[in-house]
């Protein structure tokens, strides 16, 4: 933002410059290397500003800090703004929630699909034998008995 000396500033503000020293001494403005004021910090210390006129050194009238009609459309289309922010954030909400209990559903499913597969374990071997063992036994029992096993 722009600069200006303390003068100026006091001008531009439409306080006297004993207000103005009187901000300096408690804090409630600085200034910068140069003795300026930046004008950003005479618009947090909650002065308006006002257009000085270069040749006669008054303000003219042309105010720089917006119209309360222009604050009141600008507060209108913030509140807008952060109504859609919040409709988005709920849908944003809802989703996430959805996704959560989608997760806790399928987790479930497979806790219980592990627990069945813990209780098979437990249980044992079934009795079933794989290939291999399927045919040493049916080839043990049909030879003759008396014959060795020739290694199979």
């Amino acid at each position: 933002m722009a600069k200006l000396s303390k003068i100026d500033a006091a001008k531009a503000s439409g306080v006297s410059r004993q207000t103005l020293y009187n901000y300096l001494k408690d804090g409630r403005l600085s200034v910068d290397t140069d003795g300026l004021i930046d004008t950003a910090d005479l618009l947090r210390a909650g002065f308006s500003l006002h257009r000085l006129d270069s040749q006669t050194d008054e303000h003219v009238g042309h105010e720089l800090t917006p119209s309360s009609a222009d604050t009141r459309q600008d507060l209108t289309r913030t509140n807008e703004q952060v109504a859609l922010l919040i409709r988005t954030l709920q849908r944003e909400r809802d989703l996430l929630q959805r996704e959560l209990d989608d997760a806790k559903t399928e987790k479930a499913r497979l806790l219980g699909l592990l627990e069945s597969q813990q209780r098979l374990l437990e249980a044992g071997p079934r009795y079933r034998m794989g290939l291999w063992s399927t045919l040493k036994a049916w080839v043990t029992h049909a030879r003759a008995p008396g014959q060795k096993e020739s290694g199979i």
